[in-house]
């Protein structure tokens, strides 16, 4: 009886930490978060415990810290919600893009959603240079995506979509994907942002501007708005403005670009 109390305490405190860990992220407490679940896994190495850890350590951008943890919780238990998935994505943040598609492989395809499961196919596909592989995936999961009536969030397989073609060099389906998007991405600044890189990318240097500054207006930290708006109105001879941008993008500089 004794020994089945001390495991009962065990697994107690364990649940404990567990639940403080996830409070303090809540909160915005990331070494709180960090403190908890570090004991969490400790005491009681569960999947959820793991997957925890991982999303703290991925909330701050240590994807090297997160990935051995995610990994751990998609081993364990692949059936954890959202567990592999979230491996997959510390791969893919640590360019580890064939990685990434193995870990997708272990991800089971309702989790967290279709589509986001496909999305983050695409991009390691992308990453890895497969652009027609990744074209099919990225279509896929924007048609997924339309059946989600939530409004556009940070992944986005339009988004997404756009800047795999920008960086192919097809600035035209560009413009052409993003203005099909629909009236509830006209809030979303990255929008504004693509768009206006891309007509600037077209030497439509006055619809650019217009573009860059929504995306400035609705998020005015956004360092590449700001960054592509200074290049935008040198090139229309607005050289004071340019500056502005430019010092605002945090690349100063008073020469032309």
């Amino acid at each position: 009886m004794s020994i089945a109390l001390a495991f009962l305490a065990i697994w107690l405190q364990a649940g404990s930490d567990l639940e403080k860990g996830l409070s303090a992220f809540q909160r915005g407490d990331l070494e709180g978060a960090l403190a908890a679940l570090t004991q969490a896994v400790r005491k009681n190495p569960t999947a959820q415990a793991w997957k925890a850890l991982g999303v703290v350590f991925a909330s701050k951008e240590e994807y090297d810290r997160a990935e051995p943890a995610l990994a751990q919780a998609c081993r364990l238990d692949s059936g954890e919600p959202q567990a592999c998935y979230y491996w997959a994505r510390a791969l893919y943040a640590l360019n580890r893009f064939s990685d990434s598609l193995a870990a997708l492989d272990k991800a089971p395809s309702i989790q967290p959603a279709p589509w986001r499961v496909v999305l983050a196919r695409a991009e390691a596909l992308s990453g890895l240079g497969r652009a027609g592989e990744a074209q099919k995936f990225y279509l896929e999961a924007i048609r997924a995506r339309k059946e989600d009536r939530s409004p556009p969030q940070s992944i986005d397989p339009t988004l997404s979509y756009a800047r795999h073609l920008y960086r192919e060099g097809r600035t035209d389906e560009v413009l052409e994907i993003l203005t099909s998007a629909g009236a509830a991405y006209q809030q979303v600044p990255e929008w504004h942002y693509q768009v206006g890189r891309a007509l600037l990318q077209l030497d439509r240097a006055d619809e650019a501007i217009g573009e860059l500054k929504r995306a400035v207006a609705l998020q005015p930290g956004y360092k590449e708005a700001h960054n592509v708006l200074s290049k935008a109105y040198y090139r229309s001879g607005n050289a004071v403005l340019g500056a502005e941008h430019a010092r605002l993008s945090g690349q100063g500089s008073s020469t032309s670009r």
